[in-house]
């Protein structure tokens, strides 16, 4: 979902927002990452207790997308909100509906990749619309931006998939 703010002006108040709403969420996906990573790292790659540490985080931040579909329905940006709805949509599905609602799902090994994959995603992505508005994106973010995904995209489904299949039995 690109985000091109439609005033040219990086001092215009709908871009100065834009900005904090975009480096906010970097840094909130930045934590996520850590988080996973610290977790996975220091527990050997057990799964177990990674929900608990990265939950409250990752609530907060991937309901905040909720926004980009506001920022779209007013014009703050140029996507379609046809467009932003179903992928917000379906990853606050797999956050509330899924990992929130079913611990089984939680100690899934879908749970840590598509943690990975998504805050990977999220901290390039944001840090991208955040420079853009400021016309100051390194040639290395938007080629990690347009290259990563190849990976991280299935990366991610099949993380969602898994917790999704794991959370069956139970529902």
């Amino acid at each position: 979902m690109p985000q091109k703010p439609k005033a040219d002006d990086p001092s215009s108040l709908g871009n100065l927002y834009l900005i904090f709403y975009n480096v906010f969420l970097t840094l909130g996906w930045l934590i996520v990452l850590i988080q996973t990573i610290h977790h996975l790292v220091h527990e050997q790659g057990n799964i177990t207790g990674l929900w608990e540490n990265t939950n409250s985080v990752l609530l907060i931040f991937q309901t905040l997308a909720v926004l980009e579909i506001l920022h779209s329905a007013v014009g703050l940006v140029s996507s379609s909100v046809m467009m932003v709805l179903p992928q917000v949509f379906s990853r606050l599905m797999v956050t509330w509906a899924i990992l929130y609602s079913f611990e089984d799902s939680r100690t899934s090994i879908g749970f840590p990749m598509l943690l990975i994959a998504w805050s990977v995603t999220e901290v390039i992505r944001y840090s991208f619309y955040f420079l853009n508005i400021l016309k100051q994106v390194p040639f290395i973010l938007t080629f990690l931006r347009y290259t990563l995904f190849i990976g991280l995209y299935p990366l991610g489904v099949t993380g969602e998939i898994l917790c999704v299949y794991a959370a069956l039995p139970p529902l």
